[in-house]
């Protein structure tokens, strides 16, 4: 378990990466190596929803190892954790106890952990930030992922939409 000076210096170096970036993908570039100094990390995406399809698409992703899960991938949203957040009204962490996993943060073996954070939207959220790993580390540290995404989910949200993925899904185009 990280102390709370290794916790609070990570999480401030998360945020900066974030707030500094000036696309998605620098963005979940450097989140995924702040987060690195903290947590055994093997993925990190940002997704946004699709009303129009109720589906989420992926915008930006890091991953440690090759992975099917890059920009342009659609999902149906029901099938991904976007639902448990939204269900939750916030940070969904698992894998949760006599669930079977089915969903998209799962999808490679080897996931023992996973944290999906929302993006703040309107009415339901934007979107939402995904970090999964190895270890089952993550699923312990709610409060820790509830701090970043209440601390970047905007600036997440603002790149997310102005990413060439997202607009090409906006107009109806293949990502």
């Amino acid at each position: 378990m990280p102390t709370v000076l290794q916790s609070t210096a990570t999480l401030h170096r998360s945020i900066e990466a974030v707030q500094s970036a000036t696309n998605v993908d620098r963005a979940v570039n450097r989140l995924a190596l702040a987060l690195s100094a903290m947590f055994h990390i093997s993925r990190v995406n940002v997704r946004m929803y699709l009303a129009q399809s109720n589906e989420v698409i992926v915008v930006g992703a890091w991953c440690a190892h090759p992975s099917s899960i890059l920009p342009g991938v659609r999902m149906r949203a029901s099938s991904t954790s976007f639902l448990d957040v939204v269900l939750e009204h916030g940070v969904v962490c698992g894998p949760r106890a006599r669930l079977k996993e089915l969903t998209e943060d799962v999808v490679y073996e080897g996931v023992g952990s996973w944290v999906s954070a929302p993006i703040p939207g309107g009415f339901r959220p934007d979107g939402v930030l995904t970090v999964a790993s190895a270890s089952g580390e993550l699923k312990k540290e709610m409060d820790f992922f509830t701090q970043l995404g209440d601390a970047v989910g905007s600036r997440l949200a603002l790149l997310g939409k102005a990413s060439a993925v997202y607009l090409r899904a906006g107009r109806g185009e293949a990502g």
